[in-house]
């Protein structure tokens, strides 16, 4: 895989909420860590790799340094 803009590559992380009235706002979130180039391919990864039961929506979240940013939430598409 090429690597990033410091000879890396970039980490997101890919938030899925699934409706369930049994956790807090009302809904079940499931997490895993997509590598990528930049922005776009990182939420182009989150969508493939949602697999099994789809979520109601999901967020995209950039790693910088020990915080991260979300940069795309699919309820905003």
């Amino acid at each position: 895989m090429p690597k990033g803009p410091q000879g890396r590559t970039s980490h997101y992380m890919v938030d899925c909420f699934f409706p369930n009235a049994a956790y807090a706002g009302g809904f079940r979130k499931s997490s895993f860590r997509v590598k990528a180039n930049g922005s776009e391919e990182a939420i182009r990864e989150a969508r493939n790799g949602i697999f099994g039961d789809m979520p109601y929506h999901f967020h995209v979240r950039a790693a910088f340094g020990k915080g991260y940013t979300v940069i795309y939430r699919s309820e905003d598409a």
